[in-house]
């Protein structure tokens, strides 16, 4: 495996640690299709996954309630009408902490391994400081994080 990929999955377990320290989740089996490396963590109440994906460089966290999250919704692409069952962790920020996310730069080139820790450590403090309730199974934030995404899927939707 690469070196980037096997940065990303220690990177990724050191920093996401406290889900299963602090929030009882289970880490479960890595996961690897298409070019993309996923660490899933399952809680009672919630779960996340973290994910590289090796084609744009791009790091991601998505927090979801327990079942099949909208992220992979049949098959095929969201749609507004489907239940949001699962969002991206810069959703939730752009609600709750505007600005406090990652850079849309960092991403697209080769990232280092210093890159991974900066990604990582970024979204691990603002899932523990900004999602804490989402952790523990208040998706109370859900209406205001659907018409973001709502808002873009009509956007990119467009012809």
């Amino acid at each position: 495996m690469s070196t980037t990929i096997d940065d990303f999955f220690e990177v990724c377990e050191a920093e996401f640690r406290f889900l299963v320290d602090e929030f009882g989740f289970r880490k479960k089996a890595r996961k690897t299709s298409a070019g993309v490396f996923r660490v899933p963590y399952e809680g009672a109440p919630a779960k996340v996954e973290v994910g590289f994906e090796w084609r744009d460089q791009y790091i991601y966290v998505l927090l979801g309630k327990p079942g099949l999250p909208r992220w992979k919704a049949e098959g095929r692409l969201p749609r507004p009408s489907d239940e949001l069952m699962g969002f991206n962790l810069e959703d939730l920020l752009t609600v709750r902490a505007p600005g406090s996310g990652i850079d849309e730069k960092t991403f697209g080139r080769a990232l280092t391994r210093e890159d991974i820790e900066h990604v990582c450590g970024t979204y691990a403090r603002a899932l523990r400081e900004q999602a804490a309730d989402v952790l523990r199974g208040d998706f109370s934030v859900l209406p205001a994080v659907e018409r973001i995404i709502n808002e873009r899927v009509e956007k990119y939707s467009r012809p």
